[in-house]
């Protein structure tokens, strides 16, 4: 997920950030060395259990700081591209 520069490193609003995740079952880990195009860091929330993925999307995204996350499950994706043994299969949304 991206999080606001304020919430970077080792702020009060990293710690707020971090607990809110603890919280939903994750353990958040920056992304060390990174930084997004718009000056933002990236945190990998590991561990996280998604059994209703667009509830915790709108959950993580409510938390203070939160740009954005990966979950993208309020708006499925247009395009499938599947690696197989095969080669890649493609599968679009009609």
């Amino acid at each position: 997920m991206e999080t606001s520069a304020a919430s970077r490193g080792d702020t009060d609003g990293a710690r707020v950030r971090d607990a809110e995740l603890q919280r939903l079952g994750g353990t958040p880990r920056l992304r060390a060395g990174f930084l997004t195009d718009n000056g933002n860091v990236i945190v990998d929330v590991l561990g996280l259990r998604i059994d209703e993925p667009q509830k915790l999307e709108q959950r993580i995204d409510g938390i203070a700081g939160v740009v954005t996350n990966g979950l993208f499950a309020r708006r499925g994706a247009d395009v499938l591209l599947l690696g197989t043994s095969a080669g890649v299969r493609e599968s679009r949304r009609v």
